[in-house]
């Protein structure tokens, strides 16, 4: 999901560019993305915002990849997790 301040409506299509971190540097990710959810955030402290998930669907291989692994590494455990 994106947080965002503001709804874009489902199936609106969008141009995407934004930058990940790579290694010491960032890596900037550009696409074609459809939203395909948006919901209101519930809670108090986010009142007014927006999660929106987003389907890419032009994108090139090296960004797709790129994109794949900064999930994974968000989604694996930390070193002192036991």
């Amino acid at each position: 999901y994106c947080l965002l301040d503001r709804l874009i409506p489902p199936m609106t299509k969008l141009q995407l560019e934004f930058e990940l971190p790579d290694g010491g540097r960032r890596l900037r990710i550009r696409g074609t993305g459809v939203v395909v959810r948006a919901e209101p955030v519930v809670s108090s402290a986010e009142r007014g915002q927006y999660h929106i998930a987003i389907f890419f669907s032009e994108m090139s291989e090296r960004h797709r990849a790129a994109i794949s692994k900064f999930v994974r590494q968000r989604l694996s455990p930390s070193p002192s997790t036991p």
